[in-house]
């Protein structure tokens, strides 16, 4: 029997899931459709575990997005999440969402700043530094039209997220 977390990231216009167990993320499935992750969710679920020969038993726990992002995207992950770990007694954990942008870059040795569209033209943001393999936020977590963060940022960065491409004239 495997051992696995499920992993759910519905905060932004695309979502997916992932599954790890003891050695990283052994699968993952993306949605490519818009905003769909209330038709999506259960099928993604579903595909990432039928690819890996397990099912809903061989969970032992699930993360989610918990925002910033899409709040219809959130409420979605997180009453699914909420859902399966009530009904098979697993422990749920939330994962901020810039978080988890920012710990793709573990390597950088640049300060990181994940940004995520927030619309209405303003970005959600906070920053990164890692340190002996350790992410450490540096700031908190904010909404700001991206004039806003361009006057924050002062020092060469690695900016990742939605935000980034949103307005990549505007900030890059």
């Amino acid at each position: 029997m495997n051992r696995l977390i499920l992993g759910i990231e519905t905060s932004s216009d695309f979502g997916g899931v992932a599954l790890a167990d003891e050695g990283g993320v052994v699968a993952e499935e993306l949605t490519r459709r818009r905003l769909n992750h209330s038709e999506e969710l259960v099928k993604l679920i579903s595909s990432a575990l039928k690819g890996l020969r397990s099912g809903l038993d061989d969970l032992q726990g699930v993360a989610v997005s918990i925002g910033p992002g899409s709040f219809t995207g959130l409420r979605v992950g997180l009453a699914a999440a909420k859902g399966l770990c009530l009904s098979k007694g697993l422990p749920l954990l939330g994962i901020p969402s810039l978080d988890a942008l920012a710990s793709m870059c573990p390597e950088s040795s640049l300060p990181v700043h994940a940004i995520i569209d927030a619309k209405r033209g303003e970005v959600y943001w906070s920053s990164y530094r890692y340190e002996s393999g350790m992410q450490t936020r540096t700031g908190e977590y904010i909404a700001v039209t991206p004039q806003g963060l361009v006057e924050r940022i002062s020092e060469e960065t690695m900016l990742i997220g939605s935000g980034v491409d949103v307005y990549r004239d505007f900030i890059v």
